[in-house]
């Protein structure tokens, strides 16, 4: 096993048609639960309201994070069940059952809410009440939320492949294609619209800017170069999330770098050697990661130089950190959430999410309880936090959607 995949287990999986290898992370063993950190007079940890959404995501390596808009929240589990929630009372606005699977996320505006299916294809609910609007097929797995500017939608295959269809009926405007490579992480970054281009990464190891018109590249900029003699070795997708920063995109890839990148040449003004599947946040002029292994570092967002880093989260499979006033929140596979401090990387507060036992949740219940799989499926968290103000708003895999609050 190649010494900075740490204690990640990689699992192939063969997508039909085009034969792409794939590779799944899953848990292949638990470290100790974290117990006890220094009590503080700091804040503590208020539960809003809990809501059910379907089962989950279960033993899926999916990650549906809730889309959270002013009033509402909309929010998907893997068997195709699509809830709009109210924000403030966590009460069901409308439910749709669909007849796919859903792989990726979800993005709601402009009136319509959209979503990918495991099987490739594109639907659009309208976003007042849930009825399928139109649906299409394209060429891949859709893993990553479509986006759109209210005229066109832009959506990425797991075969490489980034299609901009008209908004109204679904009609293919252009599509660009990449060659993946015989081994890559089962899953996409989330393209970005930006005025008249597209920012897209790709399990190539490279970033791209593509014209929103024409679907004509501007430039690539090469994140990540594969390196050594096993396709395990040269794996370097560009999954996680990246950050635009006024004339500045920072990207990073597995197995790879975190790089600055400007984006009117898609020169890379600096890059550091790190890995991070997850991807990147941004705050107090710095770049807050997760990488591989579970560390938690901070960059200057200047020129890459590390000004902390936070160890007590690794083999912990950390989501990308998320910004709530003063603090980055991260949660884990054990269903943990932790308050860190943006300015040293010290913990503030952590805190363990309540809800359905293992032997409770409907995907284990013909399974040993103390699998290591069956633990992570239960209440532990996959899928990035969403905050909103002074709420924040997380789905774990039993699929309980939560608010909570800090009370000082």
């Amino acid at each position: 096993m190649i010494e900075n995949l740490h204690n990640t287990c990689v699992r192939l999986a063969f997508v039909a048609p085009l034969f792409i290898l794939g590779a799944f992370l899953q848990g292949c063993s638990l470290q100790p639960l974290i117990k006890e950190f220094p009590v503080s007079d700091g804040p503590r940890v208020e539960q809003v309201w809990s809501t059910q959404v379907g089962d989950g995501v279960g033993k899926y390596y999916s990650k549906l994070m809730p889309v959270v808009t002013e009033k509402t929240i909309y929010v998907a589990d893997t068997k195709g069940v699509v809830l709009a929630v109210d924000r403030r009372s966590g009460d069901v606005v409308w439910k749709k059952a669909l007849d796919v699977s859903i792989g990726g996320g979800l993005f709601a505006g402009y009136g319509l809410v959209l979503l990918g299916s495991s099987d490739g294809e594109l639907l659009v609910l309208d976003q007042r009440n849930g009825e399928e609007k139109w649906r299409v097929g394209l060429s891949g797995e859709i893993l990553a939320p479509p986006q759109s500017n209210g005229k066109l939608i832009v959506v990425q295959t797991s075969d490489g492949s980034l299609y901009a269809l008209d908004a109204a009926a679904g009609q293919q405007k252009w599509v660009y294609k990449t060659v993946v490579p015989a081994l890559s992480l089962r899953g996409t970054s989330t393209p970005h619209i930006m005025e008249n281009q597209v920012l897209a990464g790709f399990a190539n190891g490279k970033f791209v800017s593509i014209s929103l018109d024409t679907g004509i590249p501007k430039w690539e900029a090469v994140v990540a170069l594969p390196q050594g003699r096993s396709e395990l070795e040269r794996i370097v997708d560009v999954d996680g999330r990246f950050v635009i920063d006024g004339e500045i995109a920072y990207v990073s890839a597995y197995q790879g770098k975190v790089v600055a990148i400007e984006l009117s040449s898609g020169r890379i003004l600096w890059n550091r050697e790190l890995s991070s599947h997850v991807g990147l946040e941004s705050s107090l002029s710095n770049l807050y990661l997760s990488t591989s292994s579970g560390e938690l570092l901070a960059l200057d967002q200047s020129n890459g130089v590390e000004l902390w880093r936070q160890e007590k989260l690794l083999d912990r499979k950390p989501t990308v950190p998320v910004k709530m006033g003063p603090y980055l929140v991260v949660a884990d596979i054990e269903g943990y959430l932790y308050w860190i401090s943006q300015i040293d990387g010290k913990i503030a507060l952590e805190h363990r999410i309540s809800g359905r036992t293992d032997r409770e949740n409907p995907l284990s219940k013909n399974k040993a309880v103390y699998q290591s799989i069956t633990r992570e499926a239960g209440n532990g968290i996959r899928t990035p936090v969403s905050v909103k103000g002074d709420e924040l708003y997380l789905l774990n895999n039993h699929g309980e959607l939560k608010a909570l609050s800090l009370i000082k």
